[in-house]
């Protein structure tokens, strides 16, 4: 691969370092932020420790170096090489990582390769993997600064992590690419005109609590509440939840859609968006969900929280009660001048508070703050 040149206005020169590049909150971020930093003239190349996934594709559509360095677990030290390879042939002025793991590995082989700067950013308020949260404050000196992605986050991760050491840039998205996105008709998704649409949209893990939003579909049904279920998107959970809803006999009323790239026009075709997370960081689709008015309904804790307000731009339930969740359900489709009103305000905060040109702003002034290149006056 060809070294890029020096830019003679010296904005710094980003790689960007995650996980994985698959569908998912974190990698759209990554996504959306390079593609920013390139139309702004940067020069930036977004790698990912597994293989490049659907992510890179677009990327790479996109005029910007990805690639993916091929690990097979997170106990693969190979990789280790082929990411010091790249960095040395790439040359970066900050080495931008996200996710523990990429966190961690970054820092590590980023100092052996002497990157002259390391960010690090924290994603999620992460509540069981304890280990995750050892590894992150054991390496968090490597890295010159280490953003969290909401306000929840950092005070989560204060109590591992000096408080003067973290800085919140929250998550942002284009808001009119959702907001103004055509809705399909019931016909072209093959679902039913006569009863409302709700959609699920995300990673089917564990953390997003799922199987709580089908329990929540049964009660409905069993008290004459008849509805349907997208779920949009593909995870490890994906056979178990498809299990659950043929023993609950729901297959009528539940799609599973797998990853999509039309998330827009779906949202805009749903009567209601649901996020039963255990916890989150900031969650990327619940904000296209608010963006794209659709009434939202959501778990009450850290990173939906934030930007949700209980009966101000949605309506928030206890993540461990199905009933919770049918009732809140149940709450939106009886009184649809409260669902539209709480579906504007969202819309209008994510508008406000949320913005993609708002998240790459504040990323840019960090990057011209940590530059080893600073700008240098014009000349006369």
């Amino acid at each position: 691969m060809t070294t890029p040149p020096n830019r003679p206005d010296h904005k710094p020169r980003i790689m960007q370092l995650i996980t994985d590049l698959e569908l998912g909150g974190a990698p759209m971020m990554v996504q959306n932020l390079s593609l920013g930093l390139h139309q702004r003239g940067y020069e930036v190349a977004v790698t990912c420790l597994a293989k490049a996934g659907p992510v890179a594709d677009t990327l790479r559509h996109h005029g910007i170096i990805a690639a993916g360095f091929d690990a097979w677990s997170a106990i693969d030290i190979s990789v280790l090489w082929r990411l010091a390879q790249f960095i040395r042939k790439y040359r970066p002025d900050i080495l931008h990582c996200h996710l523990m793991h990429a966190n961690v590995v970054g820092r590590l082989v980023g100092r052996l390769c002497y990157v002259p700067r390391i960010i690090a950013t924290i994603h999620t308020a992460e509540r069981k993997k304890h280990w995750h949260l050892w590894l992150e404050s054991l390496t968090q000196r490597l890295s010159n600064r280490i953003i969290c992605v909401s306000p929840s986050v950092q005070r989560h991760m204060s109590t591992y992590i000096a408080q003067n050491r973290l800085k919140t840039i929250c998550n942002g998205i284009d808001v009119d690419k959702y907001h103004d996105a055509q809705p399909y008709n019931p016909w072209e998704l093959e679902l039913n005109p006569d009863l409302p649409i709700l959609i699920f949209t995300g990673r089917l893990d564990p953390v997003k609590n799922i199987g709580k939003i089908i329990q929540a579909i049964k009660l409905l049904s069993e008290s004459g509440h008849q509805v349907q279920l997208l779920i949009v998107g593909d995870g490890p959970m994906k056979s178990e939840l498809l299990a659950s809803t043929r023993l609950l006999q729901l297959t009528r009323h539940i799609h599973f859609l797998g990853a999509r790239r039309d998330i827009p026009r779906l949202l805009k075709s749903a009567d209601i968006f649901i996020m039963a997370s255990r916890w989150e960081g900031m969650s990327i689709s619940a904000l296209e969900a608010m963006a794209a008015e659709t009434p939202i309904i959501a778990s009450n804790v850290p990173g939906l929280n934030d930007m949700i307000r209980d009966q101000q731009n949605g309506l928030l339930f206890d993540p461990a009660s199905p009933q919770q969740i049918a009732t809140k359900i149940k709450t939106l489709l009886d009184n649809k001048p409260q669902a539209r009103q709480l579906a504007q305000n969202a819309s209008q905060t994510v508008r406000q508070q949320y913005s993609l040109t708002a998240m790459i702003d504040h990323y840019c002034t960090l990057y011209h703050q940590l530059s080893p290149h600073p700008p240098q006056p014009s000349s006369p």
